[in-house]
Parts: structure tokens; sequence; C-alpha cells
């Protein structure tokens, strides 16, 4: 059997896919990663140049967010999702300015948005 490029990308991206599906949490939420990143695209411009205040539609999507995980689940899928972001962004991105959003928004979240979060603790 001979091996070309092409089957290497199949096997490649097979691979990526059960990478996912094995690391991607077991829990009963409503919400999703999709609806979290949507939720805080408006943040990012913020996180980047964190000069003055966080813009509202950054304020407005996180306090969409804290309405819509109304259950234990859906805020250990925000969390999971978020840390899953900061992990991955954190190599070139400073995260400092993401945890004082939630503060300078006037809004409480049950957990810390940072690469390192105990999302298995947010109830």
């Amino acid at each position: 059997m001979e091996i070309n490029s092409g089957s290497i990308r199949a096997m490649t991206l097979v691979i990526v896919i059960m990478s996912s599906v094995l690391v991607t949490p077991q829990v009963h939420a409503t919400l999703t990663c999709n609806q979290v990143y949507n939720a805080l695209k408006p943040c990012i411009s913020y996180v980047l140049k964190p000069n003055g205040s966080v813009p509202k539609p950054c304020c407005d999507g996180i306090s969409g967010l804290v309405k819509e995980a109304t259950t234990t689940d859906d805020r250990r899928m925000a969390c999971s999702c978020l840390n899953s972001a900061a992990k991955s962004a954190g190599r070139n991105v400073d995260l400092g300015p993401i945890g004082s959003i939630p503060d300078k928004c006037s809004l409480s979240i049950p957990f810390k948005i940072s690469a390192d979060a105990d999302c298995s603790k947010v109830n």
C-alpha cells in the first residue's frame, strides 16, 4: 500500500478530529463554545489594546452570556470554552486585561477568565 500526501492529510485530519472529541468537556450544557466565542468577539479589540474603558458591545456580550448560562453545566461549559481560548491565545497575547473585563463592565461571573481556571469548581 502506497501512502501519498493526500492519505497523510486525511489521517492527520482524523487524528485532529478525534483529539478534539476526546478533550471536549462531557457536560450536558445547552450553551456552546461558538455562542461563547461570538458573544465575546467585541472584547478582542480591548484585549489586544487595553486602553480606556471596555467597549459596550463587549460588556453586553458578557452580560448576555451570564443570562444564558442558567445551569451549572452551562457555566462550566462557558468556563471551559474561555479556558481553552485563553490557552490557545496565551502564547501570543497578554491575557492580563481579560480578567479585568467583568469588573470594568460591572458584572459578576462565577469564575476567573484565565487559562488556568478550574472549571470543575464552577457552580
